[in-house]
């Protein structure tokens, strides 16, 4: 398991090949804290998660949306423990690094291993990668900067990034066997405020819910001064953070949901028992269309009667109804087996040979609909499927990741004829490299 972050110039208009990235031609080294060397440990796992939120076009009016500044960087980590006395214990954290506290060490690194300069001559995180890097110490960017949370579940979390926001899922069992996805959606930025105090005299049930959330926000967050078991050392976070926690009911039909943490704030989960309950309430299914006909939170641009809006949903469910809608395809187990994964505002299915990109509507930034259809032949990745292979998802990159003997030492895997492919969407001016 790594114990750095590695941070390298980029420069977009070199012509010839960049060189190997290694710690030599790293340009700076944020050192990590000190992970525990278990002797029963295995199955170590780090992924790492980022999405910059779309740019809005130069008439856009949203009413929510992320500053690309406070874009956080996520790591999950997870492993295996054999305790003897125990058995095996499944440990899993999420490490949140906005990248705004990565440029903040680099830049004081280099002004502290050189003479203060005026600050018209200030380096910037430029500069030449051919000297040494700079080593900056967990402890001069980490406890302050990051926030560290752990999960206390057996079950595997799923992550979807956006921003300063960072969407957490796992699924669960109830005291009574019931199943249920439990969602957590974690702001990582300056100005957030997990513990507000309580207020008895507003509510009584309201301070109970507070000071039950506060106590809830120190399980997550205490558990990562277990010495020992993650860290070599104890040690605590303390970047401000908010978490929004929910409980959705799932049925035994339903599998892993497929949720996508969108750049208008939403949370999207599809599961069938979620689906189940938008195609029984009308009501529901009026304010979805609403929402995304820009109708409600906002002034329409001409006067919308109640005949318009039943007419646009019954529009919408008739399309559902003729299966030619997304939503249809994502119901249920139409794929079988299958891997759902999100990024850059798309879900992704793989099944049966077949890359199924989909991607909801934007409420408010006008972004259209997109469905990209692509077999993993086109894909240059013949012979790969989704239960023997580990996917990274970080910006515009979706990476399979196959174990090979023969390519231990570094080497491009034989099958890989081509590096990427360049898929065109049908909106204008849209493009995303894969």
């Amino acid at each position: 398991m790594s114990d750095s972050l590695l941070v390298y110039p980029i420069d977009r208009h070199l012509e010839t090949a960049p060189a190997h990235s290694t710690k030599d031609t790293a340009q700076h080294i944020l050192q990590l804290p000190a992970w525990s060397t278990v002797k029963f440990s295995r199955s170590h796992l780090v992924r790492s998660y980022i999405q910059f939120p779309p740019p809005l076009a130069p008439d856009d009016c949203p009413l929510y949306c992320h500053d690309p500044d406070l874009t956080l960087l996520t790591l999950e980590i997870h492993y295996i423990v054999d305790i003897p006395e125990h058995g095996p214990e499944f440990v899993q954290y999420a490490m949140f690094i906005p990248i705004s506290t990565i440029k903040t060490a680099c830049v004081d690194s280099e002004l502290t291993a050189r003479p203060l300069l005026p600050r018209a001559q200030a380096p910037s995180l430029g500069g030449s990668p051919t000297r040494s890097p700079h080593i900056v110490q967990w402890a001069d960017w980490g406890p302050a900067g990051t926030r560290i949370v752990h999960f206390d579940s057996d079950n595997s979390c799923y992550f979807s990034a956006m921003g300063c926001s960072c969407a957490v899922t796992q699924r669960r069992r109830d005291a009574f066997g019931n199943t249920f996805l439990r969602s957590f959606v974690f702001d990582v930025h300056p100005w957030a405020s997990p513990n507000r105090s309580p207020n008895p005299a507003r509510d009584l049930q309201h301070a109970a819910r507070e000071e039950e959330r506060r106590r809830f926000m120190r399980d997550l967050t205490e558990k990562d001064t277990l010495a020992g078991l993650a860290f070599t050392e104890s040690l605590r976070t303390t970047f401000p953070f908010d978490v929004t926690r929910r409980d959705i009911p799932l049925t035994q039909e339903d599998r892993i949901p497929i949720v996508v943490l969108a750049e208008d704030g939403i949370l999207l989960v599809m599961c069938r028992a979620l689906m189940d309950l938008i195609d029984g309430d009308v009501s529901i299914q009026t304010k979805i269309e609403l929402a995304r006909s820009g109708r409600i939170d906002g002034t329409p641009s001409v006067t919308v009667t109640v005949a318009d809006r039943l007419a646009s949903l019954r529009q919408r469910r008739a399309r559902f109804h003729a299966g030619d809608h997304p939503l249809k395809y994502l119901r249920g187990r139409p794929f079988g087996f299958l891997s759902a994964l999100s990024y850059n505002g798309f879900v992704t299915i793989i099944s049966a040979g077949i890359v199924h990109h989909w991607r909801p509507p934007a409420t408010f930034s006008g972004l259209g609909e997109q469905e990209v259809t692509h077999s993993m032949r086109e894909l240059q990745l013949e012979g790969f499927n989704a239960s023997s292979c580990v996917t990274d998802i970080a910006q515009d990159l979706l990476v399979f990741s196959r174990k090979d003997p023969t390519t231990i030492k570094g080497r491009p895997h034989p099958d890989a004829s081509q590096s990427h492919i360049s898929l065109t969407l049908a909106s204008e001016g849209w493009q995303s490299d894969y």
